[in-house]
């Protein structure tokens, strides 16, 4: 996501630059709804997830889950376009991270919830989905920063060791294939019914 939104990010970045203050605005105050969300639910499904009673029914909610997400899309879709992301109010902003935040349970899209909740405050639907991509940044590093606290403190449980090598082809590989798949899904934007 930085790089492929280099120019948008060192903007973001720049203070002095107004031309996207409305972008600097979603990006923080999107990060705060997807804090308030994702931080709770994060903790609660850290406690479900290693129960091993719990599995089945997480299984089963996942699908419930990526259904849910289609739906959402496929109703946000039929709203018409009026405004763009410097229309949108505080409360607008942060109703799309606590969109985002509950991406962190297992089969809900972030950028399904993230874009389904922009495209139903009737913003149009590519700037949906290069905002969606943008705000995920933020999230992102903060979800590898509790991870990586936790980690540390050792509460995690589990076998954490990895080689360097290991978590270096990891990075490669994520990278690639994240990158390529942000221009796909904006191909397929473009071209078909996302939903």
């Amino acid at each position: 996501v930085l790089v492929k939104y280099k120019n948008e990010w060192l903007r973001i970045i720049n203070m002095k630059d107004e031309s996207v203050s409305d972008l600097r605005s979603l990006v923080f105050y999107a990060t705060i709804g997807t804090g308030i969300v994702a931080i709770p639910l994060y903790f609660l499904l850290s406690i479900i997830v290693y129960n091993n009673v719990f599995t089945i029914f997480i299984l089963g909610f996942i699908g419930v889950a990526l259904i849910l997400t289609g739906i959402l899309m496929k109703k946000s879709e039929n709203h018409i376009a009026e405004k763009s992301i410097a229309n949108l109010n505080v409360k607008e902003m942060l109703l799309i991270g606590f969109g985002q935040g509950l991406s962190i349970i297992p089969g809900i899209s972030r950028s399904g919830t993230t874009v389904a909740t922009l495209l139903l405050l009737k913003v149009n639907k590519e700037e949906s989905f290069n905002a969606s991509f943008i705000i995920s940044a933020p999230a992102a590093l903060g979800a590898v920063g509790l991870e990586t606290i936790i980690l540390l403190l050792g509460e995690n449980q589990g076998n954490n060791e990895l080689s360097i090598f290991g978590i270096i082809v990891a990075l490669v590989f994520a990278f690639l294939i994240g990158y390529l798949s942000i221009e796909l899904i904006l191909n397929v934007v473009r071209k078909y019914n996302f939903a």
